[in-house]
């Protein structure tokens, strides 16, 4: 064993060194460190420091009381202080005063003020501690009338409060008990009590408060005060959290903070078994002497009318104790009980405070902070990381703690990667067994549960980001009691509004439960997918119907659980359901979600790409994998198309057209469409009618009007493009009556936005157009086209600019702010446009050119020709207003060098130049250009 106490010695060894001795000790106390750590620490300002600590380390090794790991050291020995400080933990301070020798490596000479200050701080914690346990065994002495071990035990206190001087509140309960044992040591402790200015009180009325001294700083806490009022005003709480929450760490600190009219005892209850035994406990933290009469009778008579406040600390698994403790709360009408458990008691005189991990990120990085400073490590603050950090492990004060024992190891980066990968990186040595690693808190809670619950907790783990109780209970296949139980134990967080969620590390670690058991695992995955994939065929086609909002929001809500069914169906295909889930991508498009739905659809073509090229191969004909593969690679073009990623749209889409021919017309109609979209996207305005003139013959041979209808909007589109307005009024026209005429609402109400852009842009039909505005609003709010309503709102400040109604104009604007949260980036810049459209009719100059730059950049980065074009020709008049002739000649060069305009923007530019006789070579100067936009 290693001597530390009184002296610095090996026992049995002839090893006599000071220094190496001490790394020794430093190592028993504060576990594995790196050499690195451990050489700077004592031979920092040595000269050769890495050769003095080999030498240290050749001498530990040959007496064979060193560990060492790669970069690491520890001590293979036990250690005097180190069993001292763990049977004080246990709770076993007889044994712990036995252990005491002396001060702790007393006499050592010190070179390293900072192994100096180590030395001075545990040497003061041991003492505090050893103190405090000779108070409290000689209060337990005096309530068994035992007063020369009393005696024996005072004298030994205040022996070392000549090292470390006591607190008051200590030198008084000292000195009480000196007054008791009538020893003559008691004139001296009260001459200090003198001294230091102590008001030596009434022992008649004594607050007792035997709570644990706190041994680092604490962080506050938002729920503090709420906690101070609930103890002033109510009996019997119980703090209810998972564990790492800062239960105990709470509940201490508001209890310090309370007035001096309650005494105030500490009852650790996690090494209790047996719920009979809590109010034994209670006694003996109380120091009253057990007698033969039961604890409870004992109890009442003992509290009687004293204000008391009792903290049971950990009682999740003695929670049977509840009627006990009202019945004890009955008897003594000024006692409270402070409970902390992962689980309520769940009796009538109960009252829950609920806690989870800090509320705001300021707190917990305080924590995270003051922990890596702990650990007298050097280390770089990056606060982003930090917040991810501490967000991953949802603010929770034991998981951040262990988070910040890595640093002496791993820069923030590094540890933040071990979090996302691992809960074991959550581990520190030392400690209470039960949170020295998050595993071993899970492990705790594990025990307690019922096999039923420990398999609903197993299969909620297939869950992401939260669930429904009805999905819940079809993927646990149980009732809603498992659901309850597992609430009600603080491992399923009720979020109060219909929904549940894990926290993430109980999720990690109950979905590796479970896939210990195969079986289990691909039944409870299965039954998840299920749930989802279910959802999707019955939902999906629905967007376009007046339950669009309540689908579009649940598909928003369960979006993560949503991509983990789809990955289990590329797994597991399943070519027929592939075909009806077809109407997913609306889902994807409705919410602007180009790239989360392109991700899902790439990944299950990937899967069944290589069956096609199979079959090919040996000439058979699968019509159901050419379904699957056509619904999915149209689906992934269409969103491709809306991500403006053109190149890989196309792609798919022809892959599709390829084998079209081979499906039914309906199919053919859905990629015709795709491609002339995607062409007419490109400005390829020729191959765009090729196609949608198929699109339009096919429909008529099959009369599917709807698609007919479509054709002719497309096609009227094309010829806007190219300044055939005669034309294009006719093909909406005749497109508005089909769908009139199928009161096939939706659509129409799509196509009466794209007549009203029409109208505003191009400056047709502006009398009747006001009542269409109102009448397609009307429409988007009846069926909850979103996207309608916030593009119908940014025609009506277009509409109310050009007719001058600035104060309308900008009542919609602010309309368009307050109400949608979220918009596409198109309509983003098309919103941006016609912002710009009002501050130059308003005169301010800066900020419409402010906005109408942003859509200029977002229409080239997202590759938009047409808000590019209009945006282009809004900034030439501006530079005309603001006279700044140079830049509108850039600019106009610049709009003149694309390939292909628009051809009302070229007949409004081409009357810009001529009102303003502007004269310029249409070359663009994209250089020049490009300066201006930066």
């Amino acid at each position: 064993m290693l001597i530390t106490l009184g002296k610095l010695a090996l026992e049995n060894n002839a090893l006599t060194r000071p220094k190496t001795l001490s790394l020794l000790a430093y190592l028993a106390l504060e576990g594995r460190k790196p050499r690195s750590h451990a050489r700077e620490l004592l031979w920092g300002q040595a000269s050769d420091a890495a050769a003095s600590l080999r030498i240290a380390l050749q001498q530990l090794r040959t007496a064979g009381v060193l560990l060492e790991e790669q970069k690491t050291l520890a001590c293979a020995i036990s250690c005097d202080a180190s069993l001292l400080l763990e049977k004080l933990d246990a709770g076993d301070e007889a044994g712990a005063v036995a252990l005491y020798s002396g001060v702790f490596l007393d006499g050592l000479q010190f070179d390293s003020s900072e192994f100096e200050e180590w030395v001075l701080v545990t040497r003061e914690l041991i003492t505090v501690r050893v103190t405090k346990a000779y108070l409290h065994l000689a209060l337990i002495a005096l309530e068994q009338a035992d007063l020369p071990a009393a005696s024996q035990h005072a004298i030994a206190a205040h022996g070392l409060s000549q090292t470390v001087p006591l607190e008051s509140e200590d030198l008084l309960v000292l000195f009480g008990i000196l007054e008791d044992c009538r020893h003559d040591l008691v004139v001296v402790v009260r001459q200090e009590l003198l001294d230091l200015n102590i008001q030596i009180p009434d022992r008649s009325k004594v607050i007792v408060r035997n709570l644990p001294s706190a041994i680092s700083g604490f962080v506050f806490r938002s729920e503090q005060a709420a906690l101070e009022t609930l103890v002033q005003n109510q009996r019997l709480i119980t703090i209810v959290g998972y564990g790492g929450a800062g239960k105990s760490r709470l509940a201490l600190e508001v209890l310090r903070g309370l007035p001096e009219t309650h005494s105030t005892f500490f009852i650790p209850l996690e090494s209790i078994l047996e719920p009979t035994d809590v109010l034994s406990a209670c006694l003996r933290a109380m120091s009253y002497r057990e007698s033969t009469s039961e604890p409870l009778e004992q109890l009442k008579t003992q509290i009687g009318l004293k204000n008391i406040v009792l903290l049971l600390d950990n009682a999740e698994h003695l929670v049977s104790i509840g009627e006990t403790l009202e019945h004890l709360l009955e008897s003594c009408p000024n006692l409270k009980i402070l409970l902390t458990s992962r689980e309520r008691l769940g009796v009538l005189g109960e009252t829950v405070f609920p806690l989870e991990g800090f509320a705001d990120d300021e707190s917990a990085l305080e924590l995270l902070d003051l922990a890596c400073r702990r650990t007298g490590t050097n280390f770089v603050w990056h606060t982003k990381t930090a917040i991810k950090i501490c967000n991953l492990l949802e603010r929770f004060p034991l998981a951040i703690e262990l988070a910040a024992a890595l640093i002496t190891v791993l820069p923030l980066e590094a540890i933040l990667e071990a979090l996302q990968q691992h809960l074991d990186a959550l581990e520190a040595q030392g400690g209470r067994e039960r949170h020295r690693s998050m595993r071993a808190v899970f492990n705790w809670s594990w025990s307690l549960l019922s096999n039923p619950q420990r398999l609903g907790l197993m299969r909620l783990a297939t869950f992401r980001d939260g669930f429904s109780r009805v999905a819940a209970l079809q993927v646990m296949n149980s009732n809603f009691t498992v659901i309850a139980a597992l609430v009600a134990k603080s491992l399923v967080q009720n979020q109060q509004n219909g929904r549940y969620r894990l926290h993430p590390l109980i999720a990690q670690y109950s979905l590796e439960v479970l896939e210990s058991i195969p079986k289990e695992a691909k039944s409870a995955k299965a039954a998840h997918a299920e749930v989802f994939l279910s959802w999707l065929e019955q939902n999906a086609p629905l967007v376009r119907t007046v339950q669009a909002g309540m689908v579009l929001g649940a598909f928003e809500t369960d979006l993560e659980n949503i991509k983990v069914a789809w990955g289990w169906l590329c797994e597991h295909p399943d070519l027929a359901r592939f075909d009806r889930l077809q109407d997913v991508v609306s889902l994807f498009d409705a919410r602007a979600r180009f790239e989360e739905g392109v991700q899902l659809f790439e990944a299950a073509i990937q899967v069944l790409e290589p069956r096609m090229v199979l079959t090919e191969k040996t000439g058979a004909e699968d019509s159901e994998l050419i379904q699957a593969l056509g619904v999915l690679g149209i689906n992934a073009a269409w969103l491709l198309h809306r991500y403006n990623s053109y190149e890989k749209a196309t792609l798919y889409a022809e892959m599709v057209y390829d084998f079209s021919e081979r499906l039914n017309d309906n199919f053919r109609l859905k990629i015709l469409n795709v491609l002339g979209v995607i062409s007419r996207t490109l400005l390829k305005l020729d191959l765009a009618i090729k196609y949608f003139t198929e699109m339009e013959d096919i429909a008529n041979s099959n009369q599917n009007i709807t698609r007919r209808a479509m054709a002719k909007h497309n096609i009227a589109e094309i010829y806007v493009f190219q300044g055939n307005y005669k034309k294009a009024i006719r093909f909406y026209n005749d497109a508005l009556k089909i769908y009139k005429s199928t009161k096939n609402n939706m659509n129409l109400i799509y196509l009466e936005l794209a007549v009203i852009q029409f109208y505003i842009f191009f400056e047709k039909n502006r009398i009747s157009l006001e009542k269409m505005l109102l009448r397609n609003e009307l429409a988007a709010l009846k069926y909850k086209e979103n996207h309608v309503l916030q593009m119908n709102k940014i025609y009506q400040i277009f509409f109310y600019t050009k007719n001058k109604n600035i104060k309308e104009a900008k009542r919609q604007a602010a309309y368009f702010v307050e109400n949608f949260a979220f918009v596409s980036e198109n309509t983003q810049v098309f919103y941006k446009i016609a912002l710009s459209e009002l501050k130059i009719y308003e005169m301010d100059y800066v900020s419409a050119e402010k906005e109408i730059l942003f859509s200029i950049k977002k229409s080239i980065e997202k590759n938009l020709p047409l808000p590019l074009q209009f945006s282009l020709y809004i900034l030439a008049n501006l530079f005309i207003l603001k006279n700044e002739i140079e830049k509108v000649i850039t600019v106009l060069q610049f709009l003149y060098g694309q390939k292909i305009l628009n051809h009302w923007v070229e007949e409004k530019a081409s009357d810009l130049i001529k009102k303003n006789n502007l004269m310029f070579d249409k070359i663009s100067d994209n250089t020049k250009a490009m300066a201006l936009f930066e």
